[in-house]
């Protein structure tokens, strides 16, 4: 829908990551499963130095991948699995030192991964790099060190073919062999929002978490643990975590939990957990996270504090986020999230904060959730309630700050997170001009605006 028209680029369908294209850059296109068809054009590569995730996966492109690929010096996230591309894999690729994820399975490329390539795997730069390595002979030739999974050259539904008869110089998928009997799959997908399905199909950031699972030491956790490692997996794929500006021990063995020792080496972000080792706060703002946010997210059953605030987040909010049993405070401000705002969020009867501003929801505001600030212990709730028209309607008495399209991003100038934070006297009050007040409700707390929305 939309493209080729008049209305601004940034409006058109796929494209994310930008407000206005006179000014920002595109930062991803993901036109999955779109019916493309052609060859891919040069330009695709030329005039996008920015962007940090391509997927063009599951269409019908053919002919070979342009020399020009290697022109997309900054992405993280590059996706060409089921098409019908042929030729040579472009040692050009080589030079995308950015590059995490690269998919080119379910193909018709032939020949030698290029050692250029290979030489990001050496370096760890590249994290995973499927390609159609698996028959006999392989359509694509890979060695041991080099791909990280083995396709045939078929389209995948499910779960990819493996040979444990081949050559010992290619790689054998080393995910067969560690969940041959299926039983990690199987308990995924009982715990799955959507039966499963997003699980049997491999161009996913579901079935990317269940991959990575299956390769990683994961011998000494429990079922509740393994399913927390896989929500937190689930939220790095979805979100372009190869482009995070600090992603230290994600995917990495090491524990996801803060330790006590002098040097911690938990994943970045997970800033408390509790004594059975569950997480109950992350801490990711302005993080340059680019995506949707999963309903698996929902995994981390013990969460109290998840800030997402200051991202590239864009589409629905997913309802599954009334599932969270203990959340205190939910920050999501400043992101380009859309839709309606789900009822499903007055389930949260623990919810004390919730920031939905500089968004793009609108609608009314569910009832449900204003039954939290009159009922329960919601103290602050953030919206783009102003305006004329405002995005988000709200009735009297229950957003406490309202935005309007022209908001820029607020956030509370105390940063130190206490059992309940922001923390700010009742008698501080907003002397900022330049930003628009509340239609009505608490005025309380001494807020700064952030400079400016990160792109």
């Amino acid at each position: 829908g939309n493209w080729i028209t008049s209305a601004d680029e940034c409006d058109w369908f796929g494209i994310s990551g930008c407000s206005d294209a006179d000014e920002d850059t595109i930062v991803a296109i993901e036109l999955f499963g779109n019916n493309l068809q052609g060859s891919l054009p040069p330009e695709a590569f030329l005039f996008f130095p920015s962007i940090k995730v391509m997927n063009l996966a599951s269409n019908q492109l053919k002919g070979p991948i342009p020399p020009e690929v290697d022109k997309l010096l900054n992405v993280g996230i590059l996706e060409l699995a089921e098409n019908q591309l042929s030729g040579n894999i472009p040692s050009g690729l080589g030079r995308l030192t950015n590059l995490d994820h690269l998919f080119l399975q379910s193909n018709k490329l032939t020949g030698a991964v290029p050692s250029e390539l290979c030489d990001l795997r050496t370096s760890q730069s590249l994290g995973l790099l499927w390609v159609d390595c698996n028959g006999d002979p392989p359509p694509v030739q890979c060695s041991s060190t080099c791909c990280t999974t083995c396709f045939t050259n078929e389209p995948i539904t499910a779960t990819p073919d493996v040979s444990t008869g081949r050559d010992d110089s290619l790689f054998v998928m080393p995910l067969t062999h560690s969940d041959s009997n299926g039983s990690l799959l199987t308990t995924l997908k009982k715990m799955a929002h959507d039966g499963g399905a997003s699980l049997d199909d491999t161009s996913t950031s579901q079935y990317k978490a269940y991959g990575w699972l299956v390769e990683s030491d994961r011998s000494s956790l429990t079922d509740v643990m393994l399913l927390q490692r896989y929500a937190l997996a689930t939220l790095y794929f979805s979100t372009a975590g190869s482009g995070w500006s600090d992603k230290s021990y994600w995917l990495s063995d090491e524990e996801e939990c803060p330790s006590d020792n002098a040097i911690s080496r938990n994943w970045y972000g997970v800033e408390e957990c509790d004594a059975g080792g569950m997480v109950t706060r992350l801490i990711l703002s302005s993080q340059n996270m680019v995506g949707t946010i999963p309903p698996e997210l929902t995994h981390l059953r013990m969460l109290k504090v998840l800030d997402l605030s200051e991202n590239e987040l864009y589409g629905v909010l997913p309802t599954q986020m009334g599932l969270f049993q203990e959340l205190e405070i939910l920050r999501l401000g400043s992101n380009f999230l859309d839709g309606a705002i789900p009822s499903e969020l007055g389930s949260l009867v623990t919810l004390q904060e919730l920031y939905l501003h500089v968004n793009k929801f609108e609608g009314e505001m569910p009832e449900e959730i204003c039954d939290l600030t009159d009922e329960s212990g919601l103290e602050l709730l953030w919206t783009d309630c102003g305006g004329n028209p405002p995005m988000v309607s709200c009735r009297e008495f229950c957003c406490t700050e309202c935005f309007d399209d022209n908001s820029e991003f607020r956030a509370f100038q105390n940063e130190t997170y206490g059992s309940h934070y922001p923390t700010f006297s009742p008698t501080q009050t907003n002397d900022l001009p330049t930003t628009p007040r509340p239609t009505f409700g608490n005025t309380d707390g001494e807020l700064i605006e952030n400079p400016e929305l990160k792109t």
